[in-house]
């Protein structure tokens, strides 16, 4: 008989909460269309998050253009996050 266990590491990503609306500016690629996001990492076995990688989730601002990423503590407010009507 044998037993197949599968373990990895999986990324859980949010919209970081209270900034939903806000766009930042991408220094990588000069757009406006960095948002503020949440990253967790976990490792996982069979596909189900056991133990968290991190103490705390990460705090960024993702670019949707060119997926670059920065921590959202080296961001300048308010000159690169402008706030979007909904």
């Amino acid at each position: 008989m044998a037993i197949c266990i599968t373990f990895g590491t999986h990324e859980f990503t949010s919209m970081l909460e209270g900034y939903e609306n806000v766009r930042a500016f991408c220094y990588n690629c000069q757009h406006w269309n960095g948002h503020c996001l949440t990253r967790w990492p976990w490792f996982t076995v069979c596909f189900i998050p056991v133990i968290p990688l991190a103490m705390h989730k990460y705090k960024e601002v993702t670019c949707y253009t060119c997926r670059f990423t920065q921590d959202l503590r080296y961001v300048h407010p308010p000159s690169s996050l402008a706030q979007t009507k909904a």
